[in-house]
């Protein structure tokens, strides 16, 4: 924090129009630190892969919200009382309780409620894959030591509505600041509704208004980060939008790198698996820089590139088709000589189709990764060549 302050006192960057990496980062960090503790940490192979992404995606949109505002408020303190740019020491001891309430304070309170409703968010998604057989949700008890008056009317009428019920779109464990409460599915009869028949319900509290197992936001578009800031979101939005773009990739090519350097450095890692006509693919550590540049712009993949594990990832591939190796027009020569020709399979994030373009090698003896492309290869032969 004190390398942010003298970040901001030396005018490093625009505090209006730009956002502190070093502050983001840690902040992204934490949030999603709390959705793994809460929501669990998810593999390509899990149902809910893409609803985990999602909610990281998000974290870094209100990570930089919040970064935006805490910037400026330490801006907002560089000029003393007749306009004079303020000593680097008083300007630090007078920006120190601004940094003490959004750092030790409010993060606390923030990363809390963020365990709570990722995990609130998991427990959703489980009740919508049992709601054929447990059609109904029972409000359950806080296990909070000063439990919240407004929630507690719910428990104790041991409130008990179908999922469908328009009252859970407006109200849930979880709506109000550190809420203990959770949701139980149950096939009991309905119960309790004469608590909510007064059409004056108690708001959720600012932020903590919508279902983060159904939008993936831990913090709604109510929260003061995006309502209350120092651009209104229209004009924050697109900078926002940029600068997390930006740290996608940072954060994709950082993770890479990682893995690159584990990988052997010529024969790369061989990953065995029946999805593969070969019996195996093998990883090369040009590859992975490779699948970064063709997807640069893609904000799914490069969440799939920051958590991306050799081992761990590469399942549940489709096998497409094959093409053969592609021919110079100029020198009539093929552009892959060491390729015998190209197997594709498919896969999916969020919904989308992508395309694994493998070379089956002629020096390596196997399928080795050569990108992976969001349109279908033109030149694909359906079925396995002979």
């Amino acid at each position: 924090m004190k390398s942010a302050v003298r970040r901001i006192y030396e005018k490093k960057f625009n505090p209006l129009t730009e956002i502190d990496e070093g502050i983001f980062n840690e902040t992204w960090n934490i949030f999603n630190q709390a959705t793994d503790e809460g929501f669990g940490q998810r593999e390509y192979s899990d149902p809910d892969y893409n609803f985990y992404q999602e909610l990281r995606y998000n974290n870094a949109v209100f990570s930089a919200f919040r970064t935006h505002r805490m910037q400026n408020d330490i801006a907002a303190q560089l000029l003393d009382g007749d306009g004079k740019l303020k000593s680097f020491e008083k300007f630090a001891a007078d920006v120190a309780p601004i940094t003490d309430h959004n750092v030790k304070h409010w993060l606390r309170t923030e990363y809390d409620t963020a365990i709570l409703r990722a995990h609130q968010a998991a427990d959703w998604k489980q009740f919508q894959e049992v709601k054929d057989i447990l059609p109904n949700l029972r409000w359950m008890p806080t296990t909070s030591v000063t439990p919240d008056a407004v929630h507690r009317v719910y428990w104790q009428a041991e409130l008990t509505l179908p999922q469908n019920h328009p009252f859970w779109n407006l109200h849930r464990p979880g709506d109000r600041w550190n809420c203990k409460c959770s949701l139980e599915a149950t096939d009991d009869p309905e119960r309790g509704a004469h608590v909510i028949e007064d059409e004056n319900q108690p708001e959720p509290d600012r932020g903590l208004d919508n279902n983060p197992g159904e939008d993936g936001m831990l913090f709604s578009f109510s929260h003061p980060f995006f309502t209350a800031g120092y651009l209104t979101y229209k004009k924050l939005a697109p900078i926002v939008n940029r600068f997390v773009d930006k740290q996608l990739t940072k954060a994709a090519a950082k993770n890479l790198k990682s893995v690159r350097a584990k990988l052997p450095t010529h024969n790369g890692l061989r990953i065995k698996s029946d999805d593969f006509t070969s019996g195996s693919l093998i990883i090369l550590r040009r590859t992975l820089d490779d699948v970064l540049e063709h997807n640069i712009n893609d904000k799914w993949m490069k969440l799939w590139l920051s958590t991306f594990d050799p081992e761990k990832s590469i399942r549940n591939w489709k096998y497409e088709g094959w093409a053969k190796s592609r021919i110079n027009p100029v020198t009539g020569k093929s552009k892959h000589p060491e390729t015998d020709y190209f197997t594709y399979y498919s896969f999916k994030l969020k919904g989308k189709t992508y395309w694994a373009n493998v070379k089956v090698h002629r020096l390596m003896k196997g399928e080795v990764l050569y990108t992976i492309e969001k349109n279908k290869p033109a030149d694909i032969i359906p079925g396995k060549r002979i």
